[in-house]
């Protein structure tokens, strides 16, 4: 009887280390250079989408800790933005956000540190 406890441990072990072994084989050929967050919000926090374009907020959701005079800066810089029916507006699916030789995240992720817009996913993004 004791040798059955005694193969039965030894085969346990073996198996517990030859699963860990291909385990930390797996965990270490993984891509090292994933970009986290994998996926992102079309439009950052607190705005609305409008179609293809999101929708500035006002009041205490609003740029730059509710100064929302920054808006008309950024019509007069960029391309960007447009007013449709009293609302302003930006369109990230635009090809413009493609300059400069990075991905479009990159310079949105620029853009909105540079404006102290907070966008999960995008002001955090790690892949540039």
């Amino acid at each position: 009887m004791y040798n059955f406890y005694l193969i039965a441990i030894v085969v346990a072990i073996i198996i517990l280390i030859i699963l860990l072994t291909v385990i930390g084989i797996m965990i270490k050929s993984q891509n090292q250079k994933m970009a986290y967050p994998p996926t992102y919000s079309s439009c950052p926090d607190y705005w609305t989408i409008d179609g293809s374009n999101c929708m500035v907020p006002t009041g205490e959701n609003a740029i730059d800790d509710g100064d929302p005079s920054t808006v008309s800066d950024w019509t007069t810089t960029n391309g960007y933005v447009k007013n449709s029916n009293g609302n302003t507006e930006i369109n990230f699916n635009d090809p413009s956000w493609l300059k400069n030789g990075q991905t479009a995240v990159c310079n949105q992720k620029a853009w909105a540190n540079t404006n102290g817009i907070l966008w999960s996913g995008v002001s955090n993004y790690n892949g540039c």
